[in-house]
């Protein structure tokens, strides 16, 4: 019997996961960040730190190296699973061998292009160069990408180019994210100990929720500063009085997924449901996604993510279901506006539960 993480593993998925109701293995973060076109030809694996041999290798040298194929279920921090990807790429063990590392090395520092991961030294990890028999293509981590079996997805770093071997442990990019938003405590104690078959899921989503809506509010503020700033005239400007006239009830009758309009900086999607208007904002509480382009549902009053599928209630902002299925209690609501509708036209309210828009 393998163990946490492979097909062969009792209680494949853990307490509180939902399988993932798709086809093929999701993809959470498709973009690389990537601003230029991706030469493979530059790129370089490298190895450093805590070795004697520190490795620098082209792709087609890794490409050589001992391959393994393993399949694997995918566990994601967000409560889905994915059962049965098969990957292809190089044991870790290859590396620390061919790499000499030290006998003071206690922890490895995966790093890519825009992330970093940190394990100990002697976790279980796969440096993956393909799926399904393939090459990786680009969203999926090219040219590689780190499995961790049994761990949160969200520590499988994509685009890896390094790997760093510590005698103490270094901050990784989820650590310094978490910090930077206030949660880095509650991580410490309920999360980074853990895996998806002993976390508590009642501490998990409290996290979760808690760092989604700290990374919320800061897409938010970031939109308000380029809507505000732009030049180009697209925001509705209110400086006084309690409401303001947002446009035509007739625009929003021929809009079948929704308008969306920025009043001082801030966006706003107006819906028909049934035979109301409601006002949403539409920035998804999972990866920040703009909602505006996502699925509305006028008879259920739903509007769905275009990334990941969570699904919203555009009365009353809750998240009904979370990504690929997750509990929807997880994630926090979405922003819902108070308007007023009469039989031409749609107001804004000044005043909304958060505070004054002007």
């Amino acid at each position: 019997m393998s163990g946490k993480g492979y097909a062969d593993y009792p209680n494949r998925v853990p307490r509180g996961w939902r399988v993932a109701g798709v086809g093929r293995w999701p993809i959470n973060n498709p973009n690389s960040g990537r601003e230029e076109a991706f030469d493979v030809g530059k790129w370089r694996f490298k190895t450093y730190g805590e070795v004697d041999n520190p490795l620098e290798l082209t792709y087609e040298e890794f490409r050589k190296l001992p391959h393994v194929s393993k399949t694997l279920d995918h566990h994601c921090i967000d409560g889905w699973s994915y059962l049965g990807q098969e990957w292809s790429g190089v044991d870790i063990s290859v590396i620390k061998e061919m790499s000499h590392v030290r006998g003071n090395a206690a922890y490895l520092l995966i790093e890519s292009e825009h992330a970093s991961q940190r394990f100990p030294v002697n976790q279980d990890l796969l440096l993956a160069d393909g799926e399904n028999r393939l090459k990786l293509s680009e969203a999926a981590g090219f040219p590689l990408r780190i499995v961790a079996p049994g761990e949160f997805g969200v520590k499988s770093i994509k685009w890896v180019d390094k790997i760093k071997f510590c005698s103490t442990p270094e901050p990784d990019s989820w650590e310094r994210a978490f910090m930077k938003a206030g949660v880095f405590d509650l991580y410490s104690d309920t999360i980074s100990l853990f895996d998806p078959w002993t976390v508590d899921n009642d501490a998990r989503k409290k996290f979760l929720h808690t760092f989604f809506a700290a990374s919320t509010e800061e897409t938010r503020e970031r939109k308000k500063r380029e809507h505000l700033g732009d030049g180009k005239g697209q925001n509705i400007i209110a400086k006084s009085g309690q409401e303001a006239k947002l446009c035509p009830l007739s625009e929003v009758n021929k809009s079948q997924n929704g308008l969306k309009l920025v009043v001082n900086g801030n966006e706003i999607l107006l819906i028909r449901g049934g035979n109301n208007i409601y006002a949403a904002e539409p920035i998804c509480t999972h990866l920040g996604t703009d909602l505006s382009r996502g699925q509305v549902n006028q008879n259920a009053r739903t509007l769905k993510c275009p990334l990941h599928g969570a699904l919203f209630d555009v009365a009353t902002g809750s998240c009904l279901s979370g990504n690929y299925g997750s509990d929807g209690d997880t994630f926090p609501s979405i922003r819902t506006y108070k308007i007023r509708v009469d039989q031409e036209n749609v107001f804004l309210e000044r005043n909304q539960e958060w505070g004054p828009l002007w």
